[in-house]
């Protein structure tokens, strides 16, 4: 985040890979529209993260 707020980016969510394992493809389609920053995400992870931008 640090690095991240270093560079301009206004950092109001983070969302991480842990974090996306618990929740649900509902909750992340919402969380998604919010999050800056997605951190520590596996390959999968970044598959459902893609499905629900869409």
């Amino acid at each position: 985040m640090r690095t991240a707020e270093e560079i301009g980016l206004q950092v109001i969510a983070l969302l991480t890979g842990s974090e996306i394992s618990s929740i649900s493809q509902e909750d992340l389609l919402k969380r998604v529209q919010e999050v800056v920053i997605f951190a520590e995400i596996e390959p999968n992870q970044k598959e459902r993260i893609i499905q629900a931008l869409k």
